[in-house]
């Protein structure tokens, strides 16, 4: 295993080593005439090679391989938001299904605090089964919520980018459910079945990262 150089842009300051000591104050000569490039190092099978790599191309390529040694400080920090921000999705996601619900109360004229109208209630007013689709749809999306979240975190600590991915796919498949339900016929719930993905890839990426801490 021998080290390839990489430069990384002006938005890493900082300078990363790995190898040969003597090698490393070699190449640092090199950067310094290019005030918008840091030097920065990875392993790579082959011999020992000096590159120059566009600033774009190492953002891009650091960010589908975050937990690389020679991820810059900038593309850790992107990562890392890609994990709040789908966090702050599924609040949303949640939110809007409530209001939904709320609605569907009002115009099924159901009080306060029955949960669901009675079997009796729905087969008479077709309000009053939609809003049971309503109330169920939303129901199911907060018993997962907690596995979500959960899965979500543990697997963002070491694998942002993927746990990301595999919430954002999760978050747009329970809402595909939900308007399936929304329509009165529960069996089109059925067509967000794909957010499965999602929750299959938030395990992975989970139970990879608890795997890391015990290796």
């Amino acid at each position: 295993m021998t080290n390839v150089y990489f430069y990384r842009s002006r938005f890493d300051p900082g300078l990363s080593r790995t190898g040969n000591s003597h090698t490393s104050r070699s190449r640092r000569g090199v950067s310094s005439h290019h005030p918008s490039l840091a030097l920065r190092t990875f392993p790579l099978n082959g011999r020992n090679k000096l590159i120059k790599t566009d600033p774009n191309f190492l953002l891009v390529y650091s960010i589908f391989f975050p937990s690389k040694s020679w991820l810059s400080s900038r593309s850790q920090e992107i990562t890392d938001t890609c994990v709040i921000v789908t966090g702050i999705a599924s609040l949303f996601m949640t939110t809007y299904l409530g209001v939904k619900v709320g609605s569907a109360r009002k115009k099924a004229m159901i009080p306060y605090p029955n949960m669901y109208a009675s079997r009796e209630e729905s087969e008479k007013d077709h309000n009053k089964m939609i809003f049971n689709c309503y109330q169920r749809a939303h129901q199911n999306t907060l018993e997962n919520y907690p596995q979500f979240l959960f899965t979500l975190l543990i697997g963002g600590l070491k694998y942002p980018l993927l746990s990301s991915i595999g919430g954002g796919i999760y978050i747009l498949g329970r809402l595909v459910y939900a308007w399936g339900y929304q329509t009165g016929d529960p069996t089109k719930r059925h067509r967000g079945v794909f957010g499965y993905i999602g929750t299959l890839i938030l395990g992975g990426t989970s139970i990879a990262t608890a795997v890391s801490l015990l290796t």
